[in-house]
């Protein structure tokens, strides 16, 4: 059986993403080598992990930041071999807790100057070619983890290269709020050279997350029309949407008004094809979901993946810089119920809305963002299998 769901596995994520969607094409029509399993599992929050791991490793507490750059968070690590090293250890500590999916640390990492802070002569400054290597190096460290895993269990597994939203690269609470102050062109260009070098790396798709605002989606959505153009095999990609309620992204839009725009700028699903959220609360995820279901179950739409990953929920106290006590939803076995809760519910929505049968269910990407760690992907994994892999 383990040999067996291995082979199926060998198809290319791409492949898993870009199946045909299930309110127009008969499922005939799908792969025979496509994967078993329409619900891969994504790694937890590999920044918090390396951030608890580092900080235990110096000092003995899990207070102190271990990253040496505030813009680059902890992408601060892929500029020193030691901290490669860390990167790596990470990649496989998720790998061996059951994820399918990796993501790179290049988060935040970005090119100097950032759009609108040319005469900050304050903020960090690094070399185009530096930044190229850094993001280089990114997938090189997930791809040497994943081969690792491979030669040692047999079992296969996915890179995503990570684009943070450029509100993690200004470091200045913006990704929160989605107020840049600049044009949807300068947003676009923070983009595209680090799109176009992590897609020269081949990744099995690009991960643009925790976007907070519809002109950033704008943005994204331009550029990867660009550059699509110039690039002969762009991986596939999945835009995350940051949400600060069951209703609304960071800035204030809708949700569904941001659905619309990157439908009508992607009505084929030709540049996006996943959509979901991140970086939110667990209880904002049932009503958001509902939200991105309902969206794709109108005739007409675009159908896509679904990929969500919350993070723990966990509240930050900012004046004492430390995570509060008794906040969030930090029992790993808890979190991976809400998952699987979340789960049903598209599965549910599918079937009463659209009349569809089990095989026609959307390919579902889950996992954790922030504060989640190995141990919540365990228990994420283990409660997909019981609950799903048998009857799909």
């Amino acid at each position: 059986m383990a040999k067996a769901a291995a082979a199926a596995s060998v198809v290319s994520l791409k492949e898993w993403l870009r199946r045909p969607s299930p309110l127009t094409t008969s499922s005939t029509r799908l792969s025979t080598t496509m994967p078993a399993k329409p619900v891969l599992i994504l790694d937890g929050g590999v920044s918090t992990h390396l951030e608890r791991k580092l900080s235990k490793a110096v000092d003995g507490s899990s207070e102190k930041s271990p990253f040496a750059h505030r813009e680059l968070w902890s992408s601060s690590l892929l500029l020193t071999p030691d901290g490669c090293g860390a990167i790596r250890d990470c990649h496989r500590d998720f790998l061996l807790a059951g994820a399918d999916i990796i993501e790179t640390v290049t988060y935040q990492v970005h090119y100097t100057p950032l759009p609108g802070k040319e005469n900050d002569l304050q903020r960090l400054r690094l070399e185009d070619d530096a930044v190229d290597k850094m993001l280089q190096d990114g997938v090189k460290l997930a791809r040497e983890a994943v081969e690792q895993h491979r030669a040692q269990t047999g079992k296969l597994a996915h890179i995503a290269a990570s684009i943070g939203s450029l509100g993690g690269a200004l470091a200045d609470g913006s990704e929160y709020t989605g107020r840049f102050g600049l044009s949807m062109e300068q947003i676009a260009s923070f983009h595209k050279r680090k799109l176009q070098v992590l897609a020269s790396e081949h990744p099995d798709v690009i991960a643009f997350e925790t976007i907070p605002c519809v002109l950033e989606c704008e943005a994204v959505l331009s550029v990867l029309k660009e550059v699509k153009n110039d690039i002969s095999s762009l991986p596939p990609v999945w835009l995350s949407l940051a949400c600060s309620d069951g209703e609304h992204l960071n800035d204030g839009s809708k949700v569904l008004d941001a659905m619309n725009r990157i439908d009508s700028l992607d009505p084929n699903a030709d540049l996006v094809c996943a959509i979901g959220i991140n970086c939110c609360s667990c209880n904002y995820v049932p009503p958001l979901l509902d939200k991105v279901v309902q969206n794709m179950l109108i005739p007409g739409k675009p159908n896509r993946a679904i990929v969500f990953y919350p993070n723990s929920g966990e509240e930050w106290d900012a004046a004492n810089e430390k995570w509060r006590e008794g906040t969030g939803t930090t029992e790993p076995k808890d979190f991976a119920e809400g998952i699987i809760t979340n789960i049903r519910s598209i599965h549910t929505k599918y079937e009463q809305v659209a009349g569809l049968e089990k095989s026609n269910r959307p390919h579902i990407i889950v996992g954790g963002c922030c504060r989640t760690t190995p141990e919540t992907i365990t228990a994420i994994r283990s409660r997909v299998e019981q609950e799903f892999d048998s009857t799909m």
